[in-house]
């Protein structure tokens, strides 16, 4: 089985001259070959597109991610590998999109040039790798969610950032390993290649001499561009087709369930298991909102007719309890979004592959390939799109963004809070202040009682505060 491994960039690495297989013909059809052909067309240009956006955005992951706290959470060191690992397949994959669907109009002896295969080789072995991580990555995000989520106590002492870089570290390490029988499976081969001669109309001076030779038949004489040259594409290495190809079984084995389906199993259980636990705390909590603020209303009116307490301050505490819940299960669906979304990309490659070991060459030839550059876009708009998936849903990441990429110019038009506002425009002139030398705040005197007939005063500063992230 002469199967290609990598899910990013490997459906143009083939002979110009592949075979169909007419037993493809039960599988596919002809509308599959016919879709390719005009997506090709645009696969370079929208490819570049989102490869570019996916470098900055990935690039401003990373910068607000380890600027959100004091010292970065376990959850979002994770979500940083998981950045990482996207841009530098972003970065890998813009000379292939260049070299194989932009830079049209150079003979194929010279795309199938040597050093161009040989960069073609690595570049499917490097995004091979990287695109792994990102796999197992957002398997341990899920984990550490779930966890979470399921185990509030336990996870404080379960999920520490020591331990969530280990993993990290883990993931980049292994995940080459575990590549290893990709590495073995293909190699470089030579393909001879003969360049067909242009139209009468087109042919060059030297070409348009003509000899005679006894018979009177006459003969194009053959310029420069018109002679054999060798072909360099990726092929099945001889070692993987020894032993009854055990080696490309083993490869097959690997990339399609151990990289492919079952990360994707067990990111579909842990889904579902995010979904069951937020709806249960949604329950949960709207149960309990309604029956605690009854009961603190109660016991807090009863503790200050006593004069034990301020009504008002028990039930902000309750207020604030769900308040860090919703915080809590925010974050949860936004997380769940970056798994689903995962899903919706890899599911599909995962089950491709393994129909293309279950169906044989047939299939993979004529059915996979066919869907190869349709994959890498979905993978790469994948990589891509988390940064918008933060700023739309993570309101902490909005405003982190927002105060390191803010112009300072716009910090002189901040809002002023309204009672402090207020306050300034009624405080008379023979009012005085004192400065706490403790906490350096400035404290004003009390103010006199305005009076009853006098209309309350706003202040229009807020108005004019252009706010670059409002949510």
């Amino acid at each position: 089985m002469n199967k290609s491994s990598s899910s990013i960039g490997t459906a143009a690495t083939t002979s110009p001259a592949s075979s169909i297989h007419p037993a493809a013909k039960l599988y596919c059809g002809d509308g599959l070959e016919a879709f390719r052909k005009s997506y090709l067309i645009m696969h370079g240009y929208i490819s570049l597109v989102v490869c570019l956006f996916g470098m900055l955005a990935n690039t401003l992951n990373i910068i607000v991610l380890t600027r959100m706290d004091q010292r970065i959470s376990p959850t979002n060191a994770i979500l940083t590998g998981l950045a990482l690992a996207d841009n530098l397949v972003m970065i890998e994959y813009i000379p292939f999109t260049m070299h194989m669907y932009i830079l049209h109009g150079r003979p194929v002896y010279e795309r199938f040039s040597y050093p161009w295969t040989v960069y073609v080789l690595i570049h499917a072995h490097v995004t091979q790798v990287f695109h792994t991580i990102s796999i197992w990555l957002t398997l341990l995000l899920a984990v550490w969610r779930y966890l979470s989520v399921a185990h509030p106590l336990r996870s404080r002492d379960w999920c520490t950032l020591d331990r969530a870089l280990l993993a990290i570290l883990l993931a980049y390490v292994v995940s080459p390993l575990v590549c290893i029988p990709i590495y073995l499976t293909y190699t470089i081969q030579e393909t001879p290649y003969q360049v067909p001669p242009p139209p009468p109309s087109n042919r060059s001076a030297a070409a348009q001499m003509l000899l005679a030779n006894a018979t009177g038949q006459q003969h194009w004489l053959l310029d420069e561009q018109q002679k054999n040259h060798t072909l360099y594409v990726l092929g099945t290495s001889e070692l993987a087709r020894a032993n009854d190809s055990l080696l490309e079984n083993i490869n097959f084995w690997t990339y399609s369930v151990v990289v492919k389906l079952i990360p994707c199993v067990a990111l579909t259980f842990f889904s579902f298991r995010l979904i069951s636990a937020l709806v249960s705390a949604k329950e949960r909590r709207q149960n309990l909102k309604s029956n605690n603020t009854h009961s603190s209303k109660k016991n807090a009116l009863a503790s200050s007719a006593m004069g034990g307490g301020d009504p008002e301050h028990s039930v902000s505490a309750v207020e604030r309890h769900n308040t860090g819940s919703e915080k809590h299960d925010r974050t949860t669906r936004m997380l769940l979004a970056v798994l689903v979304l995962f899903l919706v990309t890899e599911f599909p490659q995962g089950i491709l592959a393994l129909l293309s070991g279950i169906l044989g060459d047939a299939f993979f030839t004529n059915c996979y390939r066919h869907l190869g550059e349709l994959t890498d876009i979905l993978a790469l708009i994948n990589g891509a799109i988390n940064f918008l998936l933060y700023c739309v849903m993570s309101r902490q990441f909005r405003q982190t963004f927002s105060r390191i990429f803010r112009p300072r110019l716009l910090d002189k038009w901040k809002s002023v809070p309204l009672a402090t506002a207020s306050a300034a425009h009624h405080r008379p002139a023979n009012s005085s202040a004192a400065i706490n030398n403790q906490n350096n705040a400035l404290t004003v005197l009390p103010l006199p009682q305005l009076q009853q007939n006098q209309p309350p005063q706003h202040s229009i500063v807020n108005l004019l505060s252009p706010d670059p992230c409002p949510v």
